[in-house]
């Protein structure tokens, strides 16, 4: 008996008793879920109309086996050909692995290729970033702006009077009180130096590239009231870092005060005329005065002006006693005399006509302190020289103390 449906023998054969066509009944049920129909006629049939036939043969018996399976050769044959698909199959799965495989390892490539490339580019539009962050301030920076620069007349106004007798008085009256000032007890004697060790180590201070600090201050004052035991650092980054040395070196406020490396960053001597003030040189030609506001929660750092009296990087400054005027140095080998009260060049002096005064009483090795792991920089006495700093080009700010 043969299904009307596969043509092949049936295993579970039932039949339709409207039409009278024999079908095997997993397939008729399967088609008649999805027809309602007989496949044969096309009259309307359902599993109700489907009578089940007894045949008396165990369904253990399984499938009858096609003619060709009836005889040894015929077997042989069958295997022979079963083996030789089984081969073939092989042999293709074997070429799509290896194409796999290809394809797997083009994928790799181009996707670290273009890892590589990603990487490149975000690193070529950093540094595009920051040399337009640079450019924007250099060109603010060189913006006219009265209230905010200094004069840099190349001959400046010239040694006055009235700048004499201020240098004058206020040299005379510190050389009065020198004389006869003896060291207090708070300030360390020779002994205590010698016992120096490290006692705070704040390290990953500014960028990583340009890497290094070039410049540190201490500023141990009562300023507005409130005091304040801040480290100021100068980097290659052309950023400042006032730090808490204090307060387990919490970092108060960064600004970007250069749109290149600061050689020096040095606090205005005199905190009660000007609060939470210091003074950077750059090699951006320029030197800046800033303020930190003290009173503010989040010490904002503002410019008050910037003194462009150089043709060349500013290696050094220095306030005078007076706290009116500071000098700055440049490699272009003059050095300049700055009025801070009437944003003025006083005086500027070139190579020729400096001369170089030493004066060394007496030069003895106190003490030998492990540094910073990468080149020294700058150092810098704290109060009663009880402390000192030290930065170097490994981004890091030392203290030692006794």
């Amino acid at each position: 008996m043969f299904c009307s449906i596969t043509k092949e023998p049936v295993q579970d054969p039932v039949i339709s008793k409207k039409t009278g066509h024999l079908y095997e009944k997993r397939i008729i049920q399967k088609y008649l879920e999805e027809n309602h129909k007989c496949p044969i006629t096309g009259e309307e049939m359902t599993e109700d109309d489907l009578i089940e036939l007894k045949t008396g043969t165990s369904t253990l018996a399984g499938k009858p086996r096609p003619p060709t399976a009836t005889s040894i050769p015929s077997l042989l044959t069958l295997f022979q050909n079963e083996w030789d698909s089984v081969m073939l199959e092989t042999y293709q799965l074997k070429q799509q692995y290896q194409k796999v495989r290809q394809e797997l390892s083009h994928a790799l490539y181009q996707h670290d290729a273009a890892c590589r490339v990603i990487a490149r580019l975000t690193k070529e539009r950093n540094e595009a970033r920051e040399a337009l962050i640079n450019l924007q301030q250099t060109l603010n920076a060189q913006a006219p702006a009265e209230d905010t620069e200094m004069t840099d007349a190349s001959n400046g106004i010239g040694m006055t009077p009235e700048i004499i007798e201020n240098m004058s008085n206020t040299s005379n009256a510190l050389s009065k009180v020198r004389r006869k000032r003896k060291p207090g007890p708070e300030v360390a004697t020779h002994d205590e130096v010698k016992s120096f060790s490290s006692k705070i180590e704040i390290p990953s201070l500014h960028s990583t590239n340009p890497s290094g600090i070039l410049s540190v201050d201490l500023l141990t004052d009562t300023v507005k009231d409130k005091k304040v035991t801040w480290a100021l650092t100068g980097g290659k980054d052309g950023h400042v870092n006032i730090i808490d040395y204090e307060n387990d070196g919490k970092i108060v406020q960064t600004e970007k005060a250069h749109s290149k490396k600061i050689n020096q960053v040095t606090w205005y001597t005199k905190q009660d005329k000007m609060p939470g003030a210091f003074f950077t040189a750059s090699a951006d030609k320029t030197v800046k005065l800033w303020s930190c506001d003290v009173d503010s929660d989040d010490k904002t750092i503002s410019n008050q002006y910037a003194f462009k009296g150089h043709s060349a990087e500013i290696t050094s400054l220095s306030i005078h006693a007076t706290g009116d005027y500071f000098a700055s140095a440049s490699v272009d080998s003059t050095w300049s005399l700055v009025d801070l009260a009437t944003n003025q060049l006083i005086v500027k002096v070139a190579k020729d006509e400096i001369d170089t005064v030493y004066l060394i009483k007496q030069w003895t090795e106190l003490c030998h302190l492990s540094s910073n792991g990468d080149n020294i920089t700058s150092m810098c006495w704290g109060p009663n020289s009880k402390s000192l700093a030290s930065v170097g080009m490994d981004r890091s700010l030392r203290f030692y103390g006794i």
